[in-house]
């Protein structure tokens, strides 16, 4: 027999805390608005699996470092895990939460699975990186706290897979990728910003859920303090990422 999935709690790689306690404060207000964001973020949890299998169809056979597969392809199952940990907390706070539908297809970036994979990872999820380890300053609550750590550790390691393939660019590629840069940071950024609108500003801080106005700071101070820094230290000439960002 097939082994289960680790479905909701389960899915984490430690026991998570009960934060019946914390949430039981909450009005029924705001336990509703973070139950919508937890939920929102496993669906996008989700869709990003199907963003890094597309990504590790693309340079599985490629001449790269063993760990970079190796890391893409973990970075599938740990997508498929984070959506599980979100939907827990999401029925934590009061949510239904049936199993979600499959995720949506991502196509293979036109400029090529190098590119692909850099913008997937050395620009997005350092984004997201950045933003849970500002949500992770905020989670005041030991459920939140213990999910955000988790979601975090692995968020890094899927950044390190676009960094290590950026540092073994050739001119010619970093060439090609500088070509593509203004549009990979206006899509990312404007993927980020429409995140930030829908999330709105009324959620209640300490649960590991951003505002909307905190997403926006983080986002924008991550492309300048992270990736441009990084784009500049592989070679690569950032100024149209800061003509992006105005």
């Amino acid at each position: 027999m097939l082994k289960a999935f680790p479905e909701l709690a389960k899915a984490a790689r430690r026991p998570l805390p009960d934060g019946a306690e914390e949430i039981g404060r909450l009005d029924a207000t705001s336990r509703a608005l973070l139950a919508n964001a937890w939920a929102t973020r496993a669906r996008s949890e989700l869709d990003a699996s199907s963003a890094f299998a597309t990504m590790l169809h693309g340079i599985i056979t490629l001449d790269v470092e063993p760990s970079v597969r190796w890391l893409a392809a973990r970075a599938v199952c740990d997508e498929l895990r984070h959506s599980e940990i979100c939907r827990h907390m999401a029925a934590c706070y009061g949510a239904d939460v049936p199993a979600l539908a499959p995720p949506r297809r991502v196509e293979q970036a036109t400029a090529g699975p190098v590119v692909h994979a850099i913008a997937n990872c050395a620009i997005s999820e350092t984004i997201a990186s950045a933003f849970l380890s500002r949500s992770l300053d905020e989670a005041q609550s030991a459920l939140s706290h213990a999910v955000v750590r988790e979601l975090l550790e692995d968020e890094v390691d899927h950044s390190r897979i676009g960094w290590a393939l950026l540092a073994g660019m050739d001119k010619g590629e970093q060439r090609a990728l500088t070509a593509v840069l203004p549009q990979i940071v206006r899509i990312v950024r404007n993927l980020w910003l429409d995140a930030a609108e829908k999330t709105g500003d009324d959620l209640p801080r300490g649960h590991g859920c951003l505002r909307g106005t905190d997403l926006l700071t983080v986002v924008d101070d991550a492309f300048r303090e992270l990736v441009i820094p990084g784009l500049s230290y592989a070679g690569i000439d950032p100024t149209s990422v800061r003509r992006e960002l105005g």
